[in-house]
Formats: C-alpha cells, sequence, structure tokens
C-alpha cells in the first residue's frame, strides 16, 4: 500500500502538489468584497482627515511647511535634480515647543520620525482606518500572487513578483501602523530573500536576446529623448508658470492666516497643499519633464543586471506617468 502511495506522488508533477494559490487569492478578495460591500471610501476619507486634524488640535499641533523653496515649481533644466513634488512640498505638524507632531493616522515611517504621536481622540475611526488600509494591502498582495502563480514567462513573473513585493511591503508598513495603534505585534522583518529571487529572475530576462536590442536602443536614444523632453517642459512652463506661481501663493496665505487651535484653520491648509500639489501633477510642463525621467530609469533598469529596486523604480514611473496624462 505504502509503495503505491510513493508511486502515485513520485508521478505527480511540481505543479499538482502546488497550494491553488489562484483560490487563496480568489478567497481573500471575497472577503473583503463582503467586507466593504456598503463602504463609501469619499465619505470615510473626509471623517479620517478631520479626525487626524482633531488629534492634532487636541495637542496644540500646527502646520508649517517643511521649506519654503521646496513648494515652489522649479524651471525645468537638463541637469537639474528632480525631485517628486509631493514628497518634497510637505506638510508638517509641529506643537507649540516645535516638536514634530505625527497621528495614529500617519505612516509608520511618519510616526517614527515624530517627537510624539497624539492620542486618537475617536478610537473607532482610527480602528476603522487601520483596517481598511489592511485589508486593501493584503488584498493587493494576494491578487499579485496569483499573477505569479499565473505567468507562463519570464516577463510576466518579474513583473507580478515585483507587484507582489510591492504589495507585501505596503502590508507590512500597514500591519507597523496598527501595532503601534493597538499596542500589540512583532516585528516587521526585510523582504530581502524574495527580492534576491525576483532580482535572479530580472537578471534572466535582462540578458534575453530581445531584451538586449531593446536596452542598445535605449541606451543610444537616452541623451536625445531627456533633451527632447526637457525642451517640451521649458516651453510648456513659460506659459504655465503664472497659474502655478498664483496656486503656490494661495498655500503661502494660507499658512500665514492659519486660524491657530482650530480643526478649521487646519483644513484649509490642507486644502491648499492639495491644490497646490494637483496642478503641479496636472501641469504639462512636468508630465514633459517626467518622459524623462522615465526613460531613464528604464535604462537603469535595463543595465543594472536585473536590480529589483531598478524595475521597481522604472514600473513606478511608468504608471505615475500614465496616471497623469489620464489627467488631461
Amino acid at each position: 500500500m505504502l509503495a503505491m502511495v510513493g508511486a502515485t506522488v513520485a508521478a505527480c508533477s511540481a505543479a499538482s502538489v502546488t497550494p491553488d494559490i489562484e483560490k487563496f487569492s480568489d478567497a481573500v478578495a471575497a472577503a473583503i468584497v463582503a467586507e466593504n460591500k456598503n463602504f463609501d471610501e469619499v465619505t470615510f476619507g473626509k471623517k479620517v482627515a478631520k479626525a487626524r486634524r482633531l488629534d492634532l488640535v487636541a495637542v496644540g499641533a500646527e502646520y508649517h511647511s517643511s521649506d519654503a523653496e521646496t513648494c515652489l515649481h522649479k524651471k525645468p533644466a537638463l541637469r537639474a535634480v528632480q525631485k517628486d513634488f509631493a514628497k518634497v512640498c510637505r506638510m508638517i505638524a509641529k506643537d507649540a515647543k516645535g516638536r514634530k507632531v505625527a497621528t495614529v493616522y500617519d505612516t509608520a515611517m511618519v510616526q517614527e520620525t515624530a517627537a510624539y504621536i497624539a492620542p486618537a481622540t475617536d478610537k473607532k475611526t482610527a480602528q476603522a482606518f487601520h483596517a481598511n488600509g489592511i485589508r486593501n494591502d493584503l488584498d493587493a498582495y494576494a491578487k499579485a500572487l496569483k499573477a505569479m502563480a499565473e505567468s507562463n514567462n519570464a516577463a510576466d513573473l518579474q513583473t507580478s513578483a515585483a507587484e507582489a513585493i510591492g504589495a507585501a511591503g505596503g502590508l507590512v508598513d500597514a500591519v507597523r501602523a496598527s501595532e503601534k495603534f493597538t499596542g500589540e505585534g512583532g516585528s516587521a522583518k526585510k523582504l530581502s530573500a524574495v527580492s534576491e529571487v525576483v532580482g535572479l529572475v530580472a537578471k534572466e530576462l535582462a540578458e534575453a536576446a530581445k531584451y538586449r536590442k531593446i536596452r542598445s536602443v535605449v541606451k543610444s536614444a537616452d541623451p536625445f529623448v531627456r533633451r527632447a523632453s526637457v525642451q517640451l517642459a521649458l516651453i510648456a512652463y513659460e506659459s504655465e508658470k503664472e497659474g502655478l506661481e498664483t496656486t503656490a501663493a494661495l498655500l503661502t496665505t494660507a499658512l500665514e492666516d492659519f486660524d491657530a487651535g482650530t480643526e478649521a484653520g487646519l483644513a484649509a491648509i490642507e486644502k491648499a497643499h492639495k491644490d497646490i500639489v494637483e496642478a503641479d501633477e496636472k501641469a504639462r510642463y512636468r508630465i514633459y519633464s517626467d518622459i524623462g525621467r522615465t526613460h531613464a530609469a528604464i535604462l537603469k533598469s535595463l543595465t543594472n543586471g536585473g536590480s529589483l529596486e531598478d524595475f521597481q523604480e522604472a514600473q513606478s514611473r511608468i504608471v505615475a506617468l500614465l496616471e497623469a496624462v489620464n489627467k488631461l
């Protein structure tokens, strides 16, 4: 009898004894769909934003610009080091003693760099916020894992694996933030081992004949694509700068006219900050600049021996570029 069982197992392929990842992903998706059945993301987002502001008001915190220069739109230049506007133009909450304050609604990284975390005045909303964040990241991870399982070639595997790692990274951040709020949990481990595996797949793909040809073309064209990108950005900037400067001035006014100690005052600054970031995202000069940056990221990804970080950077830039174009 044992011999028969052994023979049966030996006859099975590796695929036939692999856990049914597709069904796992479908089960996770079904659970989250059921949970979100009556969930209104827009209404909940407004509720969270107000709860966050009330937490800051409770500890006497006010908004400060990260740096006056960071929220100014810079004229495009070929050799200038461009940083993502939304990442450098930030509003930082500080209390009366000048200490940086975070809330339970901020990312784990923001919380870790703050002097302290303002207590949640609305615990139910805070709990719902963390649960929603974890659900979304868990769903994204399960879907990416399913895509990996269904991949039939190195290119699809590389893309889905990078997405799975990105989703798992998001899940790690969401869990860390939630653990800080609940006070329970363990330490988040790095995803380095998985990254190394994907890196090997990426390297194999980069050495394929097709990609060697693409790399050759991209490398030759890159200087001209960058220069073309900057020229288009310069021309667009000249026609857009007046409107952008007007939007930037509104943020400065909001910061100067801040009604200290009120939720409405914080809301006015948040709106002005959101307006300036969205104006930058939709600006044609920024989109033209990003075409050159994205092309450079693609070249780096193709020439760095399959680095996972470079691949993810290129992918994220491509997605961001498409999103910006779709807003035009």
